[in-house]
């Protein structure tokens, strides 16, 4: 067992999906299994094919997954900060 790859495996898995298209393209590469229903879509990562990726592969996948959602939040930050009223000259 490499504890680098688990590290790493618990940080993919503790991030999430940052959407359903996210988790349709994960099973669809073996790396997700769909476990909800028609009305809660939901998955679940499958640690045995993410342990056959290397520590590479898991460490781009964990970055693009956490700049997807920074990017997210920050966008949501942006839209909070934006003035709800527009005064006449502005």
């Amino acid at each position: 067992m490499n504890p680098y790859k688990e590290m790493l495996i618990d940080a993919i898995v503790g991030a999430g999906f940052v959407s359903l298209e996210h988790g349709m393209l994960a099973e669809r590469m073996g790396h997700a299994t769909y476990t909800g229903n028609q009305h809660n879509p939901d998955f679940q990562w499958n640690r045995v094919a993410l342990r056959q990726l290397s520590d590479e592969g898991l460490q781009e996948m964990y970055q693009k997954t956490k700049e997807y959602q920074w990017a997210q939040a920050e966008a949501a930050v942006q839209q909070v900060l934006k003035p709800s009223i527009i005064l006449p000259g502005e």
